[in-house]
């Protein structure tokens, strides 16, 4: 049997050793690179606070979408409650407690008065009488309050002429079948980031 060779042997019978990368290699440390690149890129897309933002509404959402399907399946009237406090906000529905960090959110009404708490009782057909519950991130300010259909707010932090920091939220409740659904309002109609 022969041993396999390590070396390169040149013209005059020389042995060298190749140094370098092969091109698979090259290829496969590539691919694990790029990889490990669109994992951290995703954790940093993730942790942006506005779709931090959007993932605490979404979980007001979707214990406010279990309650109405819990009237809708008992045929009585159901209620769910939002109580923001410091921290986090609470949300209480049929058989469910939750604690979701608040990410900064404040619970505004039309004047932009803040909230403690908002309440929403679905009756037999999934439908309430709640419309718009709207809510805006702390560094949000009065223009784009207005923008968002928020008239009349009285506060307006001073040297944020034009600048856009802040967010608001809604949850729209369909006029027709009482479903929530979280969206941007500060935003075109439509555009739900």
């Amino acid at each position: 049997m022969m041993p396999l060779q390590c070396c390169a042997i040149d013209s005059g019978g020389r042995r060298h050793r190749s140094l370098g990368f092969s091109l698979l290699e090259l290829v496969v440390v590539l691919a694990l690179v790029g990889m490990l690149a669109g994992v951290v890129g995703v954790a940093a897309a993730r942790s942006t606070p506005a779709v931090r933002e959007r993932d605490s509404l979404r979980a007001m959402a979707a214990v406010l979408a279990q309650a109405r399907v819990e009237a809708m399946r008992r045929g009585v009237p159901v209620c769910a409650s939002i109580e923001v406090d410091e921290r986090d906000l609470g949300i209480m529905g049929p058989g469910t407690l939750r604690r979701v960090s608040r990410h900064g959110l404040i619970a505004i009404d039309e004047a932009a008065n803040h909230l403690e708490r908002l309440d929403a009782c679905f009756d037999a057909s999934g439908r309430t009488d709640q419309r718009v519950w709207r809510f805006i991130s702390a560094a949000v300010n009065r223009t784009e309050l207005l923008n968002a259909g928020v008239l009349g707010a009285p506060w307006e932090e001073a040297g944020r002429k034009g600048e856009v920091r802040g967010r608001v939220w809604r949850i729209v409740f369909d006029p027709i079948s009482g479903a929530p659904r979280v969206g941007r309002a500060d935003r075109q109609e439509g555009d739900t980031s």
